[in-house]
Parts: C-alpha cells; sequence; structure tokens
C-alpha cells in the first residue's frame, strides 16, 4: 500500500509543478502584455505635453495622471516579476500618494491617506526583513532547478 501512496504523491508532485509551470507562463504573458501597453503609451508621452503650453492646471493634472498611471504600471511590472514585501509597499505607497495628490478629495480622505502611507513606511522600517525575501528567492530558484528530483511540491512566490 506504501508503493502506491508513493506513486500517487509522485504523480500528484508532477501534476502541481504542471499546473504551477503553466500559471507562470501565463503570468509571463501577462506582464509581456502590460510592458507592451507600457510601450505603446510612452508614444504618446509627446501629445499629452502639447495641452500644457495653455497654462491651464487642469491640462497639469491630466498630465500628472498619465505620467502617474504609468510609473504605477511599471512598478507593477516589477511587483510581478519581484514579488517581495519591498516592492508591494512601494507600490502601495505610489497608489495612494497618486490618489492624495490627483484625486480630489476632501481633508479628512487626505488625512487618512497620509496616515495610510505613514503606516506602510512603518512597516517598511519595522516589519520588513530582508533576508525573508532573499530566502524565499533561493527557495524559488532550486525548486525551479529540480523539480521532479528533490520531490519537493510547487510553491507559490511570497
Amino acid at each position: 500500500m506504501d508503493h502506491k501512496t508513493s506513486g500517487f504523491q509522485k504523480f500528484r508532485d508532477k501534476v502541481e509543478y504542471f499546473i504551477y509551470s503553466v500559471t507562470e507562463i501565463i503570468e509571463y504573458v501577462i506582464i509581456l502584455c502590460i510592458v507592451l501597453g507600457i510601450a505603446i503609451s510612452l508614444t504618446s508621452v509627446a501629445d499629452q505635453l502639447h495641452p500644457l503650453h495653455d497654462l491651464g492646471s487642469e491640462s497639469l493634472i491630466v498630465f500628472l495622471k498619465y505620467i502617474i498611471n504609468m510609473v504605477i504600471a511599471i512598478e507593477l511590472v516589477h511587483l510581478l516579476c519581484h514579488q517581495t514585501l519591498d516592492t508591494v509597499v512601494q507600490i502601495l505607497t505610489m497608489a495612494i500618494t497618486r490618489e492624495i495628490i490627483i484625486g480630489e478629495m476632501h481633508t479628512w480622505e487626505q488625512l487618512i491617506g497620509t496616515l495610510a502611507i505613514a503606516v506602510l513606511f512603518i512597516i517598511r522600517k519595522y516589519l520588513y526583513i530582508p533576508k525573508m525575501d532573499a530566502r524565499t528567492k533561493a527557495e524559488e530558484q532550486t525548486l525551479q532547478a529540480a523539480p521532479a528530483e528533490n520531490g519537493d511540491r510547487p510553491q507559490t512566490r511570497t
């Protein structure tokens, strides 16, 4: 009975590794689509500069929204490629900052946004452990190098 269980476990490990590999490929296709979208959007940055000649504050806000959205998209690609607590905190900080600067918010909403950024900085300062991110990257590389040899089951990125 133990022999069948170990055979089933090997089959299960292979299926899990296959599913993990397929989802990773899909993730990279999505990343590629985002990068292509960013590249296409970069071609219209010059078009976004022309309305700034009228010196209106509305044209500046539209330009800032456009540029900040592109920066957030670039950071999203970075997050998808290197999933660490540091990149998560960075992209959340940028997204909240965008809403505070660009969004038309009441004073109390801006205060909540500022407090949220302060909490993110506290998390980054006191709860972020760089060695944990380095360890998980090393574990992921080991897993991808020899999944069938060591019998490890695929793990998701952290």
